[in-house]
């Protein structure tokens, strides 16, 4: 009889796991599906700004910080940049005709005005000007 009990509670006790084990595999197929789904969103998402425009990603490779402009293309140009992506790295938005660019970067050492100015159309800026991009840092 003690025999047949303890063989039952192993039996209820392996049941269990099993029925736990389910349940947190389940749990993590869905969690996987969604983050699939978001991924697949931004991946959309990403190619429709870089169908619409040029995009400019920072890219931090063997201790060397530099900038991408990427098109739908590919990548059109590579930027190398003086500074240490170790330190804190800044960079300077500007908002014109609707988009988002980069304007300069520049490091915790690095004063702004001597910063790197990725596109020289946005070097000089006329901020008193009304028609002037928005300045976004």
């Amino acid at each position: 009889m003690a025999i047949g009990v303890v063989l039952l509670c192993v039996i209820a006790g392996v049941g269990y796991r099993l029925a736990l084990s389910k349940l947190e595999l389940d749990i993590y197929r869905n969690r996987l599906v969604g983050l699939s789904g978001d991924y697949e969103n931004l991946r959309s998402m990403y190619n429709q700004a870089v169908a619409r425009t040029a995009v400019t990603e920072l890219i931090v490779k063997d201790g060397r910080l530099s900038l991408a402009i990427r098109t739908i293309q590919g990548v059109e140009r590579v930027i190398d940049t003086p500074f240490d992506p170790a330190r804190e790295i800044y960079c300077d938005y500007v908002l014109l005709d609707g988009r988002m660019w980069i304007r300069r970067v520049y490091d915790a050492h690095t004063p702004p005005r001597e910063g790197l100015v990725i596109d020289n159309d946005l070097q000089h800026v006329n901020w008193s000007d009304p028609a002037a991009p928005t300045c976004l840092m």
